[in-house]
């Protein structure tokens, strides 16, 4: 679906939107890196079905790290040139869905499907419910591990009920994209800080074995 919005917009750029091109300030791409280094949350998931045979047995996990990672990156510097040739720097300082707004220039005249973020938006869907499904899976497995728990619909249920619960703390799309900034500052205690702290206490318990 990503290719296909690719493959789509080429048509809708406008040049002179992407000028100047190798432009360098090396301040502002440290900057960027805050904010895209939570495009990249979601491989600890991969940290969690290490463990599991069947999906370690086809690959090597480097080979799978670098196969997600990398794809990540292709995808986001293809929507980062067509959201600003197709938009323009000032459309994107106001918009706030950016990537569905370049879907709906795109028309299929005299087509029954003419509107195409239709379709894009139920991909997306799609994407949204992969994503929630394997947290949703990685938070059971843990609570059952850490806690000692055989059966999953008592942690099911715990799970489910703080999920609702959360949902419901927004007002409105503002306060939920506030909320979405202490997400990303917590997400680097739990991709960064706790991941560095069990990689250097498993050099201090092999050290007293």
């Amino acid at each position: 679906m990503f290719f296909v919005l690719t493959l789509l917009s080429i048509k809708n750029i406008e040049p002179n939107h992407l000028r100047p091109i190798f432009y360098f300030d090396g301040m502002e791409i440290v900057k960027g890196a805050h904010t895209t280094f939570f495009s990249f949350v979601g491989y600890e998931l991969i940290m969690v079905l290490s463990g599991k045979f069947s999906f370690t047995k086809w690959k090597p996990m480097l080979t799978i790290f670098t196969i997600s990672i990398g794809s990540v990156c292709v995808i986001y510097v293809l929507f980062f040139i067509l959201n600003i040739g197709v938009l323009s720097i000032e459309e994107l300082k106001v918009i706030t869905f950016p990537t569905i707004e370049m879907a709906k220039a795109i028309e299929f005249q005299g087509f029954f499907f003419e509107r195409f973020e239709l379709l894009f938006l139920f991909g997306w869907i799609i994407t949204i419910f992969t994503t929630l499904a394997a947290y949703y899976y990685s938070a059971v497995l843990g609570m059952r591990k850490t806690f000692h728990v055989k059966k999953t619909l008592p942690v099911n249920m715990i799970i489910g009920f703080i999920i609702l619960m959360l949902s419901l703390l927004p007002s409105g799309i503002t306060e939920l994209f506030s909320y979405g900034t202490y997400v990303n500052y917590l997400s680097y205690t739990s991709l960064i800080a706790l991941p560095l702290l069990l990689f250097v206490l498993s050099f201090r318990k092999g050290a007293a074995s």
